[in-house]
């Protein structure tokens, strides 16, 4: 799916469709992409993927509800997620967990705790949302809030740089979720990673 979603942002992707089809008993969502331009001759060309899918009945889709969450304690913009996913993938081969902390100050820290060392990578002056059509809410630059994480989800979170968003949001909800926006051109993805719950030490 990543790749046909690469191949629809091709500076030359004119037109781009897509259809539910079946080969085989395998189902598909096939994408077929109109490229234009010095390249790809004087009428174009076609690319078309399929990517495999499991179909799933009414009753399997009605188990998959968004959860309702209270307003998050702290929501910042996240640095550069490349670079991130650089830090946490080396964390990872040391550690199953992730402390996420991060203050409505501009500042974010991702750890991990060992019983030898503790490992941080720390960020400051990092942008807080503003919605659009309002006034700048005033802020508490000392509210904060951390919560802890299995650090696999979160790296698996990390590859969604791939597909180039315009930024990320990163909302706390402390003892329920971390919920992450990614905001691309024309409609955002949402991540929900819950908390592991225990002392925070």
């Amino acid at each position: 799916l990543l790749k046909a979603l690469k191949s629809g942002s091709h500076p030359g992707a004119s037109d781009i469709s897509m259809k539910l089809t079946k080969k085989n008993s395998q189902p598909f969502l096939n994408f077929t992409i109109a490229l234009h331009g010095a390249h790809h001759g004087a009428h174009g060309a076609i690319m078309m993927q399929d990517v495999p899918v499991e179909l799933l009945s009414a009753q399997q889709l009605a188990s998959y509800v968004e959860p309702h969450l209270p307003d998050p304690e702290v929501h910042i913009m996240m640095p550069s997620l490349r670079s991130l996913r650089t830090v946490v993938d080396k964390m990872k081969n040391l550690s199953d967990e992730l402390i996420i902390y991060a203050n409505m100050g501009g500042e974010l820290s991702l750890k991990i705790q060992q019983p030898l060392v503790d490992i941080a990578t720390n960020y400051k002056n990092l942008e807080h949302p503003q919605i659009e059509g309002r006034s700048p809410p005033r802020h508490n630059p000392e509210q904060s809030a951390e919560v802890k994480v299995d650090i696999k989800k979160f790296a698996r979170f990390l590859y969604s740089y791939q597909v180039m968003p315009t930024n990320v949001i990163c909302c706390i909800v402390e003892n329920r979720a971390v919920v992450l926006h990614v905001l691309l051109d024309d409609l955002y993805l949402t991540y929900y990673i819950p908390v592991l719950l225990g002392g925070m030490s």
